[in-house]
C-alpha cells in the first residue's frame, strides 16, 4: 500500500489554544508531539486528504514542513479472514473508503461511509485461531428481519479479506448512555425497552445463538424505519463469545467457558432490574456492587415476578416473552 499524505486545516483569527493553533505556532517539538497525539485518537476530525481513510495496523511518519503537516502512513499488516461462501452476497467496502469521525474502543470506531454515519467493528490484530470473527455477521444475517438486533450494512474488506464490518450508527447510543443523559427516563419507555431486549433475546434463541455478555453498553436504541413511533432497543455484540460483566453475570455459571441460555436469561433479568431502578448504577459501580433489590413502589407487581424468575433460574426467554405479551 502506498503511503498517503495529509495537511492541516490553518484558518485566519485562531484558537491559540486550539490543535490548528498550536500546529500554527513557533514550536515545532511541541507541534509534532500534539500532532501526534491528536492524530492516534481523532484521525478524521480535524483532517482533509484525497482517499483519507482507516487503517488498521499502519505506523504514522510526521513531519512538518513550509507550513504544512506531512503524515505518511506505512503499509500496515491488517488481520483478516476469509469470506465465506454463504456471506459472498453481502455488500463490502473497502477500508480505504472509511474516514474515521470519533475512536470509540480500540476495536469500535465511528466513521463516514458515503457521507453517511455508521460504526465500524474491526478485529484485533492478533488473532487467536479459534476465534469466530464472523459469528456476529452471520447471526445478523440471520435476524435481519428482526428489529432488535443490530443490522450489518457492509462487509469490511482489505487485501481480499474481512477486516471488521459496518453497522448503523445510532446516534442515541446505549441503553447506559440514554439513562446517564435521561433520555426516555419514563417507567413506560424504561418497560418498553425491557419488552425490546426480551424480543432480541428470544430471537437469538430462536436460532440457537446466545449473547453471552448481555448489558447495556451492548444494547443500542435505533429507530426503526417501519416502526418510528418510538426508538427500538437492539442488541450489539452478537460475538461476545460469553464474556463477562459483572454485576449482570450469573455467579452460579462463572466458571462455563461457552454462552448458554440460562446465562442470557439470567443477564435479562439483571437488565431488567437494572431498568427498573430509578437510581442510575452507572459503570463505575458495576464491579464494586451488585444490584440492590428494593424496586421503587409503582414498579408492576408482573414485572416483579418477571425479574425474580430469571434471577432464580425459574423460566426460558420463551416464557419470559409470554409474561411480556400477557401484560403490555
Amino acid at each position: 500500500m502506498r503511503g498517503k499524505h495529509y495537511r492541516v486545516a490553518y484558518e485566519h483569527g485562531l484558537d491559540p489554544n486550539s490543535i490548528e493553533g498550536i500546529l500554527c505556532g513557533n514550536n515545532p517539538d511541541h507541534r509534532t508531539e500534539v500532532l501526534k497525539r491528536v492524530f492516534a485518537g481523532c484521525f478524521g476530525k480535524r483532517w482533509w486528504a484525497e482517499g483519507e481513510g482507516i487503517i488498521s495496523g499502519a505506523t504514522y511518519t510526521i513531519s512538518i514542513q513550509d507550513e504544512r503537516c506531512i503524515i505518511t502512513t506505512s503499509s500496515p499488516t491488517t488481520p483478516g479472514v476469509a469470506i465465506q461462501p454463504s456471506l459472498w452476497w453481502l455488500r463490502r467496502v473497502s477500508i480505504d473508503e472509511l474516514v474515521r469521525a470519533e475512536l470509540i474502543t480500540p476495536q469500535v470506531d465511528k466513521v463516514y461511509y458515503n457521507d453517511g454515519l455508521y460504526v465500524y467493528k474491526s478485529y484485533p490484530l492478533y488473532l487467536e485461531s479459534d476465534m469466530d470473527l464472523l459469528k456476529a455477521v452471520r447471526i445478523s444475517v440471520r435476524l435481519q428481519h428482526s428489529p432488535y438486533i443490530i443490522n450489518v450494512h457492509a462487509l469490511v474488506v482489505h487485501q481480499k479479506k474481512c477486516v471488521g464490518f459496518l453497522m448503523p450508527f445510532a446516534a442515541m447510543g446505549s441503553l447506559l448512555q440514554a439513562r446517564r443523559n435521561r433520555v426516555f427516563s419514563s417507567w413506560m419507555r424504561r418497560r418498553q425497552f425491557a419488552h425490546d431486549i426480551v424480543r432480541g433475546v428470544q430471537a437469538l434463541h430462536s436460532i440457537n445463538e446466545f449473547h453471552g455478555d448481555l448489558n447495556p453498553r451492548n444494547v443500542v436504541l435505533q429507530f426503526v424505519p417501519e416502526l418510528e413511533d418510538r426508538p427500538r432497543a437492539q442488541l450489539i455484540d452478537l460475538e461476545a463469545n460469553g464474556g463477562r460483566t459483572p454485576p449482570f453475570m450469573d455467579p452460579r455459571l462463572v466458571n462455563e467457558s461457552e454462552p448458554s441460555a440460562q446465562q442470557d436469561v439470567h443477564s435479562t433479568g439483571k437488565i431488567l432490574l437494572w431498568l427498573a431502578l430509578d437510581q442510575l448504577i452507572d459503570e463505575d459501580q458495576w464491579r464494586r456492587y451488585d444490584l440492590p433489590m428494593e424496586l421503587p413502589e409503582y414498579i408492576d407487581p408482573w414485572f416483579r415476578n418477571a425479574i425474580e424468575l430469571c434471577l432464580d433460574g425459574g423460566c426460558t426467554i420463551s416464557e419470559l416473552a409470554r409474561i411480556f405479551e400477557q401484560n403490555m
